[in-house]
């Protein structure tokens, strides 16, 4: 009996996607990655190719002569195997003022507006996507009860506008639809920071209240605070 290279390099491939996606189900970071409606794939992947790679481990042997693996396979698993090396390299990709400012002006300041807004709940609580879409419609702010003097608490990371008028800063946090490679900035200007100077990519905490200007919505600070990086820094 003989040992099948192409089996073992299919196994390897197998065994390292499969402890991949465990990894990330069991550290937490696949919420890094993914949004909520696709977390289900990381447990699917490490169960089925879990088991592909047991299966061909358990298949090894051969009756054909041995041979050594050819360049064209090498370069396969070479290949399957470069998206696990550059996330274990870059675990922390996160998408902050940069990415923000990059992905605003890519699209002209346009993506933000392809992102389709959730039913006004004029209950709920009033976020960075409720301001973002009541600047954008007059019925859409009176049914998600987006007006002036409205209560408001928002979690964020300060960016800075090129063309915000004024004092102050944005608040900035990402929404994900599916997973990071689709998120999308949503910002929202903070009115005068009272003595504060915040620093692009600090976390704060700012409640307030609703303020409106020629420019839009805003939030007039009442008070600002640093706070950690959140478990969970996206939004879905």
């Amino acid at each position: 009996m003989n040992i099948d290279t192409g089996r073992v390099l299919r196994a390897a491939v197998f065994a390292a996607w499969a402890i991949f996606f465990a990894y990330l189900r069991i550290s937490g970071d696949m919420t890094r990655y993914l949004g909520p409606r696709t977390y289900w794939v990381v447990t699917f992947g490490a169960v089925a190719l879990g088991g592909a790679a047991i299966a061909h481990v358990a298949t090894l042997r051969t009756q054909t002569e041995p041979r050594r693996p050819t360049r064209a396979e090498m370069a396969s698993v070479a290949t399957l195997l470069i998206p696990i090396v550059g996330v274990l390299m870059i675990p922390s990709a996160e998408l902050g003022a940069l990415a923000a400012s990059r992905k605003l002006s890519s699209a002209g300041g346009g993506e933000v507006g392809a992102f389709a807004p959730a039913a006004p709940d004029p209950d709920g609580d009033i976020s960075f996507a409720e301001i973002q879409y009541a600047n954008e419609s007059e019925e859409y702010a009176a049914q998600a009860g987006v007006v002036e003097g409205t209560p408001i608490r928002l979690t964020g990371f300060v960016t800075h506008a090129a063309d915000a008028p004024g004092e102050g800063f944005d608040l900035t946090r990402f929404y994900v639809s599916c997973c990071a490679a689709d998120a999308l900035p949503f910002s929202v200007r903070i009115g005068p920071s009272i003595g504060l100077a915040p620093l692009e990519n600090d976390w704060l905490e700012v409640q307030g209240r609703v303020a409106r200007d020629e420019s839009g919505f805003y939030v007039q600070a009442q008070d600002i605070s640093e706070v950690p990086e959140p478990a969970v820094p996206y939004l879905y």
